[in-house]
């Protein structure tokens, strides 16, 4: 009768978030203090057309320095400007819209 081996179960605390994430087919979770799995935080903000005065929503980075950039409207395809201030000391962030030519 041949002998059967059989493998030592590892617990799961073995592994690490990676592993863990890799053996179950998961996206990486944003940890904060885990510069190696750090993902960028991104917040989805409402914008005003400045030329048709209708609204959507458009995504913006936090922790980033100011971001400046140039979107058409989805509905009325205007050139828009728009500029991103991440958050200050109390929390808060701006977005400048204009007209952009």
């Amino acid at each position: 009768m041949p002998s059967s081996q059989h493998n030592a179960e590892v617990p799961i605390s073995a592994f690490n978030a990676e592993q863990i994430d890799l053996m179950y087919g998961l996206e990486p979770v944003y940890e904060p203090g885990s510069e190696h799995r750090e993902c960028p935080i991104s917040v989805w903000l409402e914008v005003c057309c400045p030329h048709c005065w209708r609204s959507y929503g458009s995504e913006f980075e936090l922790g980033h320095s100011t971001q400046q950039r140039i979107e058409d409207c989805p509905n009325c395809c205007g050139a828009i400007e728009l500029t991103f201030e991440p958050e200050d000391e109390d929390g808060h962030y701006r977005l400048g819209v204009e007209r952009a030519y």
